[in-house]
C-alpha cells in the first residue's frame, strides 16, 4: 500500500473533566478489587489468558485480584490488542462510561482517543502486577484438553508453561486488516490505504472515495472531510443504522431483549429517522438495502450526516466492479450500467480478518454449537473451564469493554472452586436449543445478534434457577468480597451462605423445567 509520512504534530492532550472524572473515582472505591500483594501467594488455580488486549489484560486483573495465578499469552510486543492497529485519530464511539472494561479505570473525557485507552490498558497491566505474568511474541499453535483426577487441565503449545485449570480466549474479533483483490486494482494511479491507515493519508486529499458502510467508513469519511478534503463519497452495499453518540440513544436501544418485537424495532428505525436523520432520511436503511436495528450492529455517530447535509459527504448505494486511472467504477444499486467515482485517494473500509480458533481442541464446538451459538453466549457447550470473552459474538448492541468481562471472569473462578456448580455439557447444549426457540421469529439468528440487557437477563437466570448459586451471586456480578486468600477475600461468598440456605429451603424449583440453566 502507499504510505506517506504521517502528521507530524501529535494532538493536544484532552483536559480532564473533574465532575466526570469524579464520579469514576467513586466507580472505582465502590467496585474495584485491590491488587494482590507483591508478596507470593497460594494460587487457588492457575488460568491461562490468550490475548493481551483490553479484554485479556481486564480478565487477567480480575482474576489475579481474587487469588488466581494467570498466565497471558500475546503474539504482540505491546499489550493493547487492536488498539494498537487503529489510528491515531480513533475514539470510542460509545460514552467512555460504557467502556469501563476495569473499575480502576478513570477516563479524561467521553470519548478518548488511540493513546489514552492505550496507556489505561497498559496502566491496568502494570497496577495488577501482570508484566511477569505475560508472554510477548508468543504464538499460540496449540491449546490441548486433558483430564486430571476427574477435572479438566489445559497445556499451551505441549506445556511449556505448564498446567492451568481455567482457559480464557480473549483474541477478540479483528485481526489482520481484510484486503479485497478488488479487479482492475493496478489500474489506479492515486493512493490506496486501508481505514486503519489514516495517520498516513496525505493531509490535505482533494476527492476521497471510502469503500465500506460500517463505522470505520464514516470515520474515514470524517477523516477525509476534516484534512481538507473537497468531498469524501462513501460506497455502500449495505446501509447500517447511524444512531447519536449520547449516553440516553445507546441506552434505550440496548435494554430491548429478546430479539425485539417488529413494532419495537420499526418504532425505534421512526425516532431515529425524526429525530436523527430528518432530511436526510433517505440515508436511513430500509429492508431492500441494509439491515433493521435488530439484525446488526449500528454505527455511533453525531457528525456524518451533517456532513451529508452540508454537501463534503455523498453516500452512494453499490458494489465496486473495477478501478480505473483516475477512480472507482461503480454499479449503483438498481441500475444496469457502472458510473465512476473519481478520487485521488481511495480508502478500504471493509474491517478486519476474524481470528482462528484454529489452535482450539475441534471437540470445544460440537456441530450445531460452534461460535456464536455459546452457553451464555460465551462458554463453550462441552466444557465450562473455558471462556470466549469478547471473542464470539458477530453482531450486538452494546459494549465489549464493560461489566461482562469481570463477571464472566469471576463465573470461570466459581466454576473452577466449585465443579458441581457448572453445568453439565447436556444442559449448555439445551440451553442454546431454548434461546433458539425463543428468538425463531427474530429477524437475525438467535445468537448472531444480541443486546447488552439480553445478556444480563441470561445472567441473572443463570444464578436464579439454581440457589447454590446465589452465595455467589454479589460476587460474580459486582465483585464484591472475594475468594482468595487476601485480606478481606471471600467474606462476601460465606455470608451469603445464609441467603442460599434460605431459598434451598423455601424453593421448590422443577428441575425439568431449569434444568437448562443449571
Amino acid at each position: 500500500m502507499v504510505q506517506s509520512e504521517p502528521e507530524p504534530e501529535p494532538e493536544p492532550e484532552p483536559k480532564p473533566n473533574k465532575l466526570y472524572v469524579a464520579l469514576q473515582h467513586v466507580i472505582s472505591a465502590v467496585y474495584a478489587a485491590l491488587p494482590p500483594d507483591r508478596l507470593p501467594f497460594v494460587p487457588l488455580g492457575r488460568i491461562a489468558i490468550i490475548g493481551a488486549g483490553v479484554t485479556g489484560v481486564s480478565s487477567a486483573a480480575h482474576c489475579v485480584a481474587h487469588g488466581f495465578e494467570v498466565t497471558i499469552f500475546e503474539r504482540k510486543a505491546v499489550t493493547g490488542g487492536i488498539w494498537n492497529d487503529v489510528n491515531s485519530t480513533s475514539s470510542l464511539q460509545l460514552n467512555s462510561l460504557l467502556y469501563r472494561f476495569h473499575p480502576t479505570l478513570i477516563w479524561s473525557g467521553a470519548f478518548p482517543k488511540q493513546a489514552e485507552v492505550l496507556k489505561q490498558v497498559r496502566d491496568l497491566w502494570e497496577r495488577y502486577g501482570l508484566q511477569s505474568r505475560t508472554r510477548f511474541n508468543y504464538d499460540v499453535k496449540r491449546v490441548q484438553r486433558y483430564t486430571v483426577s476427574g477435572k479438566t487441565a489445559w497445556s499451551v503449545n505441549d506445556g511449556a508453561e505448564g498446567v492451568f485449570d481455567g482457559l480464557i480466549v480473549a483474541i477478540g474479533t479483528c485481526a489482520q486488516p481484510y484486503e479485497r483483490p478488488w479487479p482492475e486494482r493496478a489500474q489506479y494511479q492515486g493512493s490506496f490505504h486501508h481505514s486503519s491507515e489514516l495517520d498516513y493519508m496525505k493531509s490535505r486529499p482533494h476527492r476521497v472515495a471510502v469503500i465500506g458502510s460500517g463505522a470505520s467508513a464514516v470515520e474515514a469519511a470524517e477523516q477525509a472531510i476534516e484534512r481538507g478534503a473537497r468531498q469524501a463519497t462513501i460506497i455502500a452495499r449495505n446501509d447500517k443504522w447511524i444512531i447519536p453518540r449520547g449516553l440516553f440513544a445507546m441506552g434505550i436501544i440496548a435494554i430491548q431483549p429478546w430479539g425485539w418485537s417488529n413494532r419495537i424495532s420499526r418504532f425505534y428505525e421512526a425516532a431515529l429517522k425524526k429525530i436523527h436523520y430528518r432530511d436526510v432520511a433517505w440515508l436511513a436503511p430500509t429492508p431492500e438495502t441494509g439491515y433493521g436495528l435488530d439484525q446488526s450492529t449500528p454505527i455511533v455517530n453525531d457528525q456524518f450526516l451533517q456532513y451529508v447535509r452540508e454537501g463534503s459527504a455523498n453516500y452512494l448505494r453499490g458494489q465496486v466492479a473495477g478501478f480505473v486511472s483516475q477512480g472507482i467504477k461503480v454499479l449503483p444499486k438498481g441500475q444496469s450500467e457502472p458510473v465512476v467515482v473519481q478520487a485521488d485517494v481511495v480508502i478500504d473500509a471493509t474491517g478486519f480478518q476474524r481470528p482462528s480458533m484454529g489452535f482450539l481442541p475441534s471437540t470445544l464446538f460440537p456441530t450445531g454449537y460452534e461460535p456464536p451459538a455459546l452457553f451464555l453466549t460465551n462458554f463453550s457447550v462441552d466444557d465450562p473451564t473455558v471462556v470466549f470473552t469478547n471473542s464470539a459474538y458477530e453482531e450486538a448492541i452494546g459494549t465489549v469493554g464493560f461489566l461482562h468481562i469481570g463477571i464472566f471472569s469471576r463465573i470461570l473462578m466459581m466454576f473452577l472452586l466449585e465443579p458441581e456448580l457448572a453445568p453439565q455439557p447436556q444442559n449448555m447444549r439445551l440451553w442454546v436449543d431454548i434461546v433458539r426457540y425463543m428468538k425463531s421469529d427474530a429477524p437475525a439468528d438467535a445468537f448472531g445478534f444480541f443486546t447488552y440487557v439480553e445478556m444480563l437477563i441470561y445472567l441473572l437466570i443463570f444464578h436464579l434457577v439454581q440457589p447454590r448459586r446465589m452465595r455467589w451471586v454479589l460476587f460474580n456480578l459486582y465483585g464484591f468480597g472475594g475468594v482468595g486468600n487476601f485480606p478481606g477475600a471471600g467474606k462476601t461468598v460465606k455470608s451469603l451462605d445464609w441467603c442460599a440456605s434460605f431459598i434451598i429451603s423455601m424453593c421448590a424449583l422443577d428441575s425439568r423445567t431449569m434444568v437448562s440453566f443449571a
